[in-house]
């Protein structure tokens, strides 16, 4: 069964420095899941830098937060496609699976996802509502590939 091809970024825990982030990614023919620790207000931050992406063709916006080279990560670079001004998100997930402590494996997934303009919209909107508490996810819908 297919899935929706879709960007969610789900808020899972928090204190009063740190929120933990469940990020998942599918774009129809990948798909993955990491959970990573961000600083607080860094959802907001988000949402302020892609509200109204983009700007220029050439603009280009990252969230990233863990550690590329000792897992968990997560990597989120929202650009365009071409002059035209097609946006796409090139999405990086990472985790480490643990069996009873000890280390299993390194998991890894890149890809790109596709959306509308018109989604991105929502998409901030939605994390507008994460970053004040009122809602726990939000969820970017992309296009099929």
């Amino acid at each position: 069964m297919e899935e929706t091809p879709h960007l969610t970024i789900e808020l899972v825990w928090e204190d009063t420095d740190l929120e933990e982030l469940s990020i998942s990614a599918n774009n129809g023919r990948f798909s993955g899941t990491a959970k990573v620790y961000f600083a607080q207000g860094d959802v907001q931050l988000l949402a302020n830098s892609i509200r109204g992406f983009p700007k220029t063709t050439s603009q280009h916006e990252t969230f990233a937060g863990g550690n590329e080279t000792d897992y968990p990560f997560a990597k989120l670079v929202f650009r365009c496609a071409d002059g035209a001004g097609h946006p796409f998100v090139h999405v990086a997930l990472a985790e480490t699976v643990y069996h009873q402590g000890r280390r299993l494996a390194d998991n890894r997934v890149e890809l790109e996802l596709s959306f509308e303009l018109n989604a991105l919209d929502q998409f901030c909107g939605e994390l507008d509502l994460v970053a004040q508490r009122k809602n726990k996810r939000a969820v970017l819908l992309g296009v099929a590939a």
